[in-house]
């Protein structure tokens, strides 16, 4: 499975915690939404399952333009891994996909955007 995180942008912080649906492999699941704020120096979003094992992560802006420069994922083992985005998205963009680290179970609890 392949997720995707969607954001948008105004003054207030809309936390969810997404469950991903199931769907086709090498599909791209929406794996949540958040509203990005402006004045916090990151958001996170928790993800739960079940079908939340992802092999690669992109992001989706819409509303305004955004910069990110990186990812914390923090996976159910433990362990994180910490991407480098660096990219200023205009509206309606997205960033590239980027593969997680590891084989086998790579199940995402929470992505941290910086």
């Amino acid at each position: 499975m392949v997720g995707s995180l969607t954001t948008s942008v105004s003054p207030a912080l809309a936390q969810k915690v997404p469950r991903p649906r199931a769907g086709g492999v090498g599909d791209w699941r929406r794996i949540g939404t958040w509203t990005a704020d402006l004045v916090a120096d990151h958001d996170s979003i928790t993800v739960r399952g079940p079908f939340d094992d992802f092999r690669r992560v992109k992001l989706q802006v819409t509303g305004a333009d955004l910069q990110i420069h990186h990812l914390v994922i923090a996976y159910d083992t433990g362990t994180s891994e910490e991407l480098e985005v660096r990219e200023f998205i205009r509206e309606g963009g997205e960033t590239r996909a980027t593969d997680l680290r590891g084989n086998g179970r790579r199940s995402v609890r929470r992505v941290d955007v910086w």
